[in-house]
């Protein structure tokens, strides 16, 4: 929030006169951020939801992939993301306010599709 105050500074003669200075502050909350994926494993092909908090509503919050931003999940909550990467994907979300920022990771294991073969044993 914003916080204002009143300075007051006064002669070095402590004659009484004194002039007064108001200024403002501005303290900004440290969000706080913890991915969820559901599911956290997956087949390749399927997608998983990830979020944080309602609370961070309102902050800028940047979605990365492996380092690499996620297209059109800037300020958003939650998103659905499809990995298309075998193993391990590692999520990040980033969230600021102001100058205040935090972070989380959570990866994602996307495993890949079995083949089935049909023989004819006839």
């Amino acid at each position: 929030g914003t916080y204002d105050f009143i300075l007051t500074v006064q002669d070095g003669s402590n004659a009484g006169c004194t002039k007064d200075v108001p200024f403002s502050v501005q303290i900004d909350a440290n969000p706080t951020v913890q991915i969820t994926a559901v599911p956290d494993q997956i087949c390749k092909g399927a997608t998983t939801t990830l979020s944080i908090g309602n609370s961070n509503n309102g902050y800028k919050i940047r979605w990365t992939l492996d380092g690499v931003a996620i297209p059109g999940t800037d300020d958003k909550v939650s998103i659905t993301h499809t990995p298309t990467v075998i193993g391990n994907n590692t999520y990040k979300v980033t969230v600021t306010n102001g100058v205040c920022e935090v972070s989380d990771d959570q990866v994602v294991i996307v495993r890949s599709m079995p083949t089935a073969t049909v023989t004819n044993k006839a």
